[in-house]
């Protein structure tokens, strides 16, 4: 009996690298609703002590870039920097949206920053994960966004949270 390999993840080499980028497959972009019921599920059962553990960042900067809404952005190519205080050697990292694409990187790339955040990976980590409000963190200025106020304004609209976060019970009663 010959069984029928269904992928997940697609791999892809980048041309002229030996890096890989790696995609859904069809069978594997299927398995999306599983996949968000069993995080919100995590998120609201088993997440205790989840922030205290040392998250990189490279990592949130990635997840934040994975969650931005691009519709919501002011203006269809913005530049984001990060500017994460508590983070040595390089503390600032990059998002950039270029033609509805959406790039996370370590390097500034020469683009004009449109918003700068600067705060503590600590900080931004409990925000992504639903811990500290995001409104509260710019008021009390744990998390400080320089940029227009057409940008600042509607923060909250294109700088995502953790979707697993959403319609959390113990994360909306904090």
């Amino acid at each position: 009996m010959t069984q029928k390999s269904i992928g997940l993840v697609v791999r892809k080499r980048i041309a002229r690298t030996n890096r890989y980028e790696y995609f859904l497959s069809p069978s594997g972009k299927a398995l999306a609703p599983v996949l968000t019921v069993m995080g919100k599920w995590g998120m609201r059962w088993s997440n205790e002590g989840m922030t205290d553990k040392q998250n990189t960042a490279a990592g949130l900067v990635r997840d934040l870039a994975g969650a931005l809404d691009v519709a919501e952005l002011p203006s269809c190519d913005t530049s984001i920097c990060l500017r994460l205080t508590d983070v040595k050697g390089s503390p600032e990292r990059y998002i950039h949206v270029r033609d509805g694409k959406v790039q996370s990187c370590d390097t500034d790339l020469g683009f004009e920053v449109d918003v700068f955040i600067t705060s503590t990976l600590d900080v931004m980590t409990r925000i992504w994960y639903g811990e500290i409000d995001m409104a509260a963190a710019m008021s009390d200025e744990r998390m400080k966004v320089d940029a227009a106020p057409m940008y600042k304004r509607h923060i909250k609209r294109w700088l995502k949270i953790s979707s697993f976060t959403t319609d959390n019970p113990r994360i909306a009663a904090s």
